[in-house]
């Protein structure tokens, strides 16, 4: 379900809303924020920024943008700050559109004030009725939804399959692991001559950026689609193309070499840098490097860590990206041990992972068995 806040300028109610709600709503929900007497790239406040930090959500990356038609069209909801910008909107999405306090049943008093301009306090206590109202929403809609979701979602996987595996399928999916191995002939050969000791350089960063295509194909087969019209050399039809945007996010360096790959499905996706390595010692994931696109937080992130081994350098990846309010996050690994999918799955339950294979073990050096060695020394020759 997509929400869309908005409130004037865009740069403290709407903002604050927005990073809140992707918290307390989680999976399921991409939210928007927008204002409608917006200067356009506009930061948001420090004020709303500090309030936030506070609140462990970030909102430094947030960039002002302006309501628009095609914005107002491509949701399904509709929540406003205030009954004058309900006013607004209604003229042209009256059904989906309602004031925050009024849609989470607050008949008494429907607008929030804007802070902008007045000290902390006030933007601490914006901040506290918005996320009263949000409480309330998502257990609104995730009542509404999760009812008619699990009747939808049944009722897809029943289609897909055999009529004499209905009922086992769907026992199956009741319990599906967060671990999605890609299962190709064709990935699974590349993929042994990946481990082969044999191997050279060249060879083996062109096999990663091959299978990195495969996983990224698989990772994206959720992608929603929208109609459009176009014209065929032959007439004119209705097709369907995904709007969906993407940020690829490697971890350094391994990460890299499956950049081209991913690519390749998605040229048009932003890329930002997480730099952390693995205490050869302690096994623990060190940080010394973050660059992200400034506007993360509207895109969902393909995290690419080619190696799971305990999972702590992907936990801490991931950990540090909704640390800074992003959600809608994606592995993509070559390889995945038990023992690392099983931490990721304690630590970051929503989160899926899609990988190439899942192997047997780690050995006593924190190495995945049978692997592929060091795919980082592999990949630039440095072993």
């Amino acid at each position: 379900m997509k929400i869309l806040f908005v409130c004037t300028g865009n740069t403290c109610r709407s903002p604050m809303a927005k990073v809140m709600a992707t918290e307390i709503f989680g999976e399921g929900f991409i939210m928007y924020s927008a204002g409608l007497a917006v200067a356009p790239n506009s930061p948001a406040s420090d004020n709303a920024i500090e309030v936030m930090e506070e609140r462990g959500l970030n909102l430094k990356y947030h960039k002002a943008q302006s309501v628009t038609q095609d914005l107002i069209d491509s949701v399904d909801l509709i929540l406003t700050m205030t009954s004058t910008h309900k006013a607004n909107i209604s003229q042209t999405a009256p059904k989906k559109t309602h004031t925050l306090k009024e849609y989470a049943g607050n008949a008494l008093s429907s607008d929030i004030r804007d802070p902008f301009g007045a000290n902390i306090e006030a933007y601490r206590t914006c901040a506290d009725e918005i996320y009263q109202a949000l409480v309330v929403i998502s257990k609104k809609l995730k009542k509404s939804d999760d009812k008619n979701n699990v009747k939808s979602e049944t009722l897809k996987l029943v289609e897909k399959v055999e009529k004499v595996e209905k009922v086992e399928k769907v026992e199956k999916a009741e319990n599906v692991s967060n671990l999605h191995v890609i299962d190709h002939p064709l990935v699974e050969n590349k993929l042994t001559m990946l481990r082969d000791i044999r191997t050279g350089n060249k060879e083996f960063r062109e096999l990663v950026s091959e299978i990195a295509t495969f996983i990224c194909l698989e990772a994206t087969r959720d992608a929603p689609l929208v109609e459009i019209k176009i014209e065929t050399p032959v007439c004119n039809t209705t097709a369907r193309i995904t709007e969906r945007k993407y940020a690829i996010v490697p971890i350094l360096r391994a990460g890299l070499g499956m950049v081209d790959g991913v690519t390749t499905l998605l040229p048009t996706a932003k890329i930002g840098h997480i730099g952390m390595y693995r205490d050869p010692t302690s096994l623990q994931p060190v940080e010394y490097y973050c660059k992200l696109p400034h506007d993360v937080i509207d895109r969902e992130v393909l995290l690419i860590d080619p190696m799971i081994a305990t999972g702590g350098t992907t936990s801490a990846a991931i950990s540090y990206l909704k640390k800074h309010g992003i959600y809608q996050i994606k592995v993509l690994a070559l390889l995945a041990a038990p023992e690392g999918v099983a931490f990721l799955k304690e630590q970051h339950p929503k989160v899926k992972i899609f990988a190439a294979a899942q192997d047997e073990q780690l050995n006593d050096h924190g190495y995945i068995v049978p692997g592929l060695g060091d795919a980082g020394d592999r990949l630039f020759g440095t072993k």
